[in-house]
């Protein structure tokens, strides 16, 4: 299992690269290169976030997913985690 922490960090980095690489795709729809490592990146993106709310807890309210409670609000927030 991943670290808080260094889920966090993929996180992060494959959204920014996801952003800049959707801003790409914007002015150049036709590369495929492009779309393709837009593709990576957020196959990057989502299984990450998929460990995080397994291990974590859900990393925002879209990602709860329990029918039963409310799980949003019974772990430390995305942002109260430790190193």
């Amino acid at each position: 299992m991943e670290s808080r922490h260094k889920l966090m960090k993929n996180i992060t980095l494959s959204s920014f690269g996801i952003n800049d690489i959707n801003l790409f795709l914007d002015t150049h729809p036709g590369d495929r290169q492009a779309l393709e490592l837009y593709r990576q990146y957020k196959k990057i993106r989502d299984d990450a976030v998929e460990m995080y709310n397994e291990n974590y807890g859900p990393l925002t309210p879209y990602d709860s997913a329990d029918t039963a409670c409310w799980t949003w609000v019974e772990k430390p927030w995305p942002w109260q985690y430790q190193k």
